[in-house]
């Protein structure tokens, strides 16, 4: 079946296939495959074709010309243009973020200190001269406690902001219980570094107990800065790839071309905690010459590679495939038979009509490929059992506006500068992640939820840091908080009336982890709006205060002064806002979203153990009601 097509006077070739159409529901019957005489088995044979032989050979050798190229440099966000060397995965310098340490690490790190202490001490006694005085651990850990004492919370009403954060603190018995437990038996190591990082010299100095220490002294405090570099990295803020307004990470990959510029792979809605080729999109437009992103003469001759390689083809198989012939017998733990699908389910159906119909038509052609590398399959030439050779090209060659072509795995492409359709780019990207990863329990968690009774966005903070590197219940932390700071002339809303059946409230209030996103138009446009983060009144000392969010997911903008601290975790400077929080209003639909942060550890090819702590967004669980409420006439419910 063949036609012209007019506009190109082409032809357009389709071919028909014919498929069964079963017209009965009970098919046991045609399930039993019963076997009867000879004769009958020869028609059953010629019925299914297996008599009908195909001039086609079957491909016996091949060969490939693959060319490659490396990410060499990359950009978070719109920070620097960094290199890139793969003693990281990517995903995990993409997504780390900079940690506060809790109560937890300032005792690790109090009694890490200890234990460099003791090591290098011991040392010192072993090698030094007998006019020397020896290392007295005993003495040593009593200088330290009494230098960098861990301090238990106390409650601070000297200001309704301090009254206020140092609640948060005295209303989290778990955290109190910790710390009441290790006070006076480990230094606070965070407090420790801090003197340490002021200045070396001055540190080794007061914690010294003779003159002669100053060396051991001086490597433990070396020792103990790297080690606290490594499990706190500083992340900038330019080098952040979090962009808190639209709840993803975003980075750009550069790649060296021949030509002399760089592919450009743009990962602008990164989300899923997963870095894989499909976060990828290829970007068409040249690089300037003067961009960063540009390639020198060195990194293409390092990053791109030609390489022809020589394999013998193995047919494509998979765990649960259909067997060729009618009577073998299949791996009955697998019912591809009984795979249900929506109209919807594209991947679904996709996958079931290869494993169903062309699952058998497939060969393999195995090539070890690096780690961040873009390969280019120029072409493969394929022998079959004639001796023919074939040579074979993608099956689409990117073109995106063919509805008769077919293609998976391309990288989408586009241009600013252009609209309409854009040619994909038919390369395979292997990005440098990890295949597998630990991941914690989620430390923080902000629900952002769609109230269409209150015509607000909330962002409820299900799980906050409890400062001893877990989670805690938000609901509950916030009903705990809200006992401790209650007042009795608060808690009492005063007698009415005897006759009177109706009482008028100015409003309600929600509970403390319910943060408020309200509307606000954007500027130069008609009715697009996006969302800003507000606050719910507090009212503590006769003083109104903003209730402000307890996870760094929410706390964008917020301002944060080592020096104005007064006690650990209680500052007056950090409930501050300096700048406000914008969130894009398509960024929470109507299912709402799921916003996590968690500790991650892999190991990677190099054997080095990687940690991070790192965002992750995935869909929420519909609209929510707050309860919010204003000018309401209420009646008064009295008991009987």
């Amino acid at each position: 079946m063949a036609r012209i097509e007019y506009r190109t006077c082409e032809p357009f070739r389709a071919w028909n296939r014919l498929e069964q159409r079963p017209r009965r529901y009970d098919f046991d019957q045609t399930l039993k495959a019963e076997v009867h005489d000879p004769l009958w088995n020869l028609t059953r044979q010629w019925q299914f074709g297996e008599f009908k032989g195909e001039d086609t050979g079957s491909p016996v050798f091949a060969r490939t010309l693959v060319e490659t190229t490396r990410v060499i440099k990359y950009q978070p966000l719109a920070g620097p243009v960094k290199a890139y060397a793969d003693e990281w995965p990517l995903e995990a310098k993409v997504e780390q973020q900079t940690r506060m340490p809790g109560y937890r690490d300032r005792v690790q790190a109090g009694a890490y200190w200890l234990k460099l202490l003791d090591h290098f001490g011991t040392a010192f006694n072993q090698t030094k001269q007998p006019a020397q005085p020896a290392y007295d651990k005993p003495a040593y850990k009593t200088r330290v406690l009494d230098l960098f004492p861990l301090e238990t919370p106390e409650l601070n009403e000297s200001t309704p902001e301090l009254h206020a954060q140092s609640a948060r603190l005295m209303s989290n018995r778990r955290m109190m219980n910790f710390v009441r437990s290790f006070a006076g038996r480990v230094p606070d190591g965070w407090l420790l570094y801090g003197n340490l990082n002021a200045g070396m010299a001055a540190f080794v100095n007061a914690v010294r107990l003779n003159a002669a220490h100053s060396g051991f002294v001086r490597q433990a405090a070396e020792a103990f800065k790297a080690w606290i570099g490594s499990a706190f990295p500083d992340i900038p803020d330019e080098e952040n790839a979090w962009n808190s307004s639209q709840l993803a990470y975003q980075v750009k990959c550069a790649l060296p071309e021949k030509s002399g510029n760089n592919t450009v792979l743009a990962a602008n809605e990164y989300t899923d905690g997963r870095l894989d080729w499909h976060s990828f999109d290829a970007e068409t437009r040249s690089v300037p010459a003067g961009d960063l992103l540009t390639a020198t003469a060195n990194d293409r001759k390092q990053a791109i590679e030609s390489k022809v390689v020589s394999f013998i083809p193995s047919p494509a198989g998979y765990g649960g495939m259909p067997v060729n012939r009618f009577w073998e017998f299949e791996d009955g733990k697998v019912d591809l038979g009984n795979i249900t699908a929506d109209t919807t389910d594209l991947s679904r159906i996709i996958v079931v009509e290869y494993a169903m119909i062309y699952g058998n038509n497939w060969f393999l052609i195995p090539y070890p490929l690096r780690t961040g590398s873009l390969a280019a399959v120029k072409g493969i030439v394929v022998t079959d059992t004639f001796g023919q050779k074939t040579f074979v090209e993608a099956a689409i060659q990117g073109e995106s506006d063919d509805w008769s072509g077919w293609g998976m795995f391309n990288l989408t492409a586009w241009d600013a500068q252009k609209s309409g359709a854009v040619a994909a780019d038919t390369r395979i990207f292997l990005p440098p992640a990890v295949p597998k990863i630990q991941e914690s329990a989620p430390v923080e968690e902000v629900l952002f939820l769609r109230d269409e009774t209150a015509n607000m966005v909330w962002a409820v903070e299900n799980k906050i840091d409890n400062l001893l590197s877990a989670g805690m219940d938000g609901h509950k932390a916030a009903a705990e908080l809200a006992a401790w700071l209650e007042t009795p002339d608060e808690a009492d809303p005063g007698a009415v009336a005897e006759e009177a059946v109706l009482q008028y409230r100015l409003g309600n209030t929600v509970p403390e982890n319910w943060i408020p996103f309200i509307s606000i138009h954007l500027d130069g446009q008609n009715r697009a709006i996006q969302l800003q983060r507000a606050s719910m009144p507090r009212m503590l000392d006769g003083a109104r205060l903003p209730v402000r969010p307890r996870t760094r997911i929410l706390r964008e903008g917020f301002g944060y002064d080592p020096d104005a601290e007064v006690s650990p975790y209680v500052n007056p400077e950090a409930d501050k806002q300096l700048a406000p929080y914008f969130v894009h209003e398509e960024e929470v639909p109507r299912a709402g979203a799921r916003v996590t942060g968690s500790y991650q550890r892999t190991r990677w090819y190099n054997g080095e153990i990687i940690r991070w702590f790192g965002y992750k967004k995935t869909l929420g669980k519909g609209e929510g009601n707050s309860g919010l409420k204003f000018d309401q006439v209420e009646w008064i419910k009295r008991k009987k």
